[in-house]
């Protein structure tokens, strides 16, 4: 299994909600331009990027991300309904999903994305809450069990990021999954979370929050509007869709959207 390197704590700071300006990136970049589907010259970024933000884990080797106009790399594509920074969880220097959204965790494959748009009643239809690019997919228990994921485990008296943490399963001697005390999900979620089976990983991740910006119209077929997901496989938008993603500054650029303060 491929292990997530993880930031030092001592690069964890109260103010994590106010890394819109600390989320930075350096590294050389190679462009090439191909022909959109959706209309214009699209630009793709292979990069080696070094990041210097609060609660962000150093990129290390390069992701080369196959992104062609005909490209059958999948994007499942879901509304966050209730964002708090607990699913997705973008602390620790690494994006996870460990709960809710089942079907998207049973079926994950790395090197395929994962995106969020916003709802009605939060930050509004057609923005981009989030995106990760899907670098390790693991079982729950191992989840529960690798010291690379411990970050996640919710702490009552820590800082705000530390309660929303979304290691909340584990299986105890006997073999009995149990719950850990969290502030979001109960004992009646319990069953509808683990049948998810896996985690979701992303090392690269975008993580807008609040500040979630609205998606070109001309990219929106990727949004999954309603309930469930979809898969977005053989969409003709998804590498221009991508591109503009990864237009923007990576890592956690504001606050969970759903926080009121």
């Amino acid at each position: 299994m491929q292990r997530v390197r993880r930031s030092s704590l001592a690069n964890l700071s109260p103010s994590l909600w106010e890394q819109t300006e600390t989320t930075t990136c350096s590294g050389s970049l190679a462009m090439s331009s191909l022909s959109s589907p959706c209309g214009n010259a699209l630009t793709l970024r292979s990069s080696s990027l070094r990041f210097a933000a609060l609660g962000r884990a150093a990129s290390g080797a390069p992701l080369t991300l196959n992104v062609m106009p005909s490209s059958r790399m999948k994007v499942s594509s879901y509304v966050v309904t209730h964002d708090y920074g607990f699913a997705p969880n973008p602390f620790g220097g690494f994006l996870t999903l460990a709960t809710c959204k089942p079907k998207i965790r049973c079926f994950a494959e790395p090197n395929n994305w994962v995106i969020g748009t916003g709802s009605t009643n939060g930050v509004g239809a057609d923005r981009l809450i989030f995106a990760g690019f899907i670098s390790d997919v693991v079982t729950i228990e191992q989840y529960s069990t690798d010291e690379a994921y411990k970050i996640k485990i919710p702490t009552k008296d820590g800082e705000v990021w530390q309660r929303r943490g979304d290691n909340i399963y584990y299986k105890d001697q006997a073999g009995q999954w149990l719950q850990r005390d969290n502030p979001f999900h109960g004992k009646s979620e319990l069953e509808h979370d683990l049948s998810g089976k896996n985690v979701i990983v992303c090392k690269r991740f975008w993580y807008f929050g609040s500040s979630a910006p609205s998606i070109p119209v001309k990219l929106r077929s990727v949004i999954k509007p309603g309930p469930n997901h979809k898969d977005n496989i053989n969409n003709k938008c998804v590498p221009e869709f991508l591109n503009w993603v990864q237009s923007h500054k990576e890592g956690i650029h504001a606050k969970p959207s759903s926080l009121k303060a």
